[in-house]
């Protein structure tokens, strides 16, 4: 995946989101370049992959909650509510 600096973001945040987005799989990774770096609707995005709208609209979910929660860990902020929720049970970390 080949990233260009959005306008908005320092440098510093750009790389934090690089690092980020390395923990991300494949698919999560090519889902979110598509939505956000090539603009693509959620329907265009599931009809390149092959999956239905509501999936498609779920791995970008998860992508993001994903992404939410290590860049708050990587600024040392609590990681809470919906998004701790979702990683942690997707990643076997509830209690």
């Amino acid at each position: 995946m080949l990233l260009k600096k959005p306008a908005a973001l320092s440098h510093q945040q750009f790389g934090q989101l690089c690092e980020a987005l390395a923990y991300l799989s494949d698919k999560q990774k090519a889902v979110i370049e598509m939505r956000f770096w090539q603009d693509m609707s959620i329907q265009e995005i599931a009809n390149r992959i092959g999956l239905s709208w509501q999936s498609t609209d779920a791995l970008i979910e998860s992508a993001i909650n994903h992404l939410r929660v290590r860049l708050l860990q990587h600024a040392g902020l609590p990681v809470t509510g919906k998004s701790a929720k979702i990683y942690q049970l997707k990643n076997g970390l509830a209690a």
